[in-house]
Order: C-alpha cells, then sequence, then structure tokens
C-alpha cells in the first residue's frame, strides 16, 4: 500500500480503525463486505477504533501505576523510563490488538 494511501486510512479510521479493518479484509471478508454493503463500515470502524483508543490509554496508565513507573523516574533516568515505556506501550498495544479481534468474534 503506498504511503499516501496509508495515511489517508489513519486520518478517516484511526490507527487502531485501519488496523481492524486491515484484519478484517484478512480475516473476516464476510463481515466486511456485509459492514459495506449495508453503509455501516465507517460508524463501526470509528468506534471500533475510539474503544480501541480508550482501552489503550487505560491500558497504559494501568500498567505504569502497576510497575510504579513514576516521573520522578523520568527525571531522575531519563533512559531507563524510555526503555520501561517503549516496554509498557508495546505490551498494551498487545492486549488492544488481541481484545479488538477477540471481542468482535
Amino acid at each position: 500500500m503506498s504511503e499516501s494511501r496509508e495515511k489517508a486510512l489513519l486520518a478517516t479510521y484511526g490507527e487502531w480503525g485501519t488496523r481492524y479493518r486491515r484484519y478484517l479484509i484478512d480475516h473476516d471478508k464476510e463481515k466486511y463486505y456485509t459492514l459495506l454493503s449495508a453503509g455501516e463500515f465507517f460508524n463501526y470502524i470509528t468506534e471500533i477504533n475510539m474503544k480501541a483508543e480508550h482501552l489503550y490509554d487505560k491500558t497504559v496508565r494501568d500498567l505504569e501505576a502497576k510497575k510504579q513507573i513514576t516521573t520522578e523516574l523520568k527525571k531522575s533516568d531519563p533512559n531507563l523510563w524510555q526503555n520501561k515505556m517503549n516496554a509498557i506501550e508495546k505490551q498494551a498495544e498487545e492486549f488492544v490488538l488481541r481484545m479488538m479481534i477477540l471481542s468482535e468474534k
């Protein structure tokens, strides 16, 4: 997919909506075409994107609290803080992707 097409999809559906769109095209064409033909695709993907954004943000905050990643750590050891945040964000991303797929089956 071209970079400009990818940017257009991200602007239209959001990051999570775009990912879920790709999932439907690759793994659940019936649902994809049903939503398209019913004229419900855009609203459906927009809702998925909003829910996923909320879940991602909440998961990151919860993991930060659980692992005690604080602003003090950010000030005292920015590299360690960044490494820990990268790990948390990756964990949250995997969780959201799993939940998006499992909750829609």
